[in-house]
């Protein structure tokens, strides 16, 4: 799945997105990842993140989920390699799990990970 996708169809508001500029920018790949792996879509939303990361590097958005699917994993130094992008971007664990704020049990699942990942708090 690209970055209009949520699911097998597109989502109406990334489609009238893209039509009125259909280059999608990197934070519709970075936002979809959230979205993946904050539903238990691990896998794809690696796959989203990794994709996000290789268009724009510095992006600590897709850099952040990278972190938490390889923690989810078991592959911590794969995990451990996005924290120069994170902490160049003074991104922690508390901004970055407050995405889920309306799940309680998906913010711990991310404090977790992200501790054990050794995300400053």
């Amino acid at each position: 799945p690209g970055p209009t996708r949520i699911g097998n169809s597109p989502s109406p508001a990334m489609q009238r997105a893209l039509e009125m500029d259909p280059i999608a920018p990197v934070y519709f790949e970075a936002i979809h990842a959230k979205v993946l792996w904050g539903t238990g879509q691990s896998a794809v939303a690696l796959e989203q993140a990794e994709a996000c990361a290789r268009r724009a590097p510095m992006f600590s958005d897709c850099r952040f989920v990278e972190l938490l699917a390889y923690a989810e994993r078991g592959e911590l130094d794969r995990a451990r390699a996005q924290l120069d992008v994170l902490r160049h971007a003074q991104f922690t664990r508390r901004r970055g799990c407050s995405s889920w704020g309306g799940s309680p049990a998906v913010v711990a699942r991310c404090l977790e990970l992200a501790a054990t990942a050794e995300l400053a708090e």
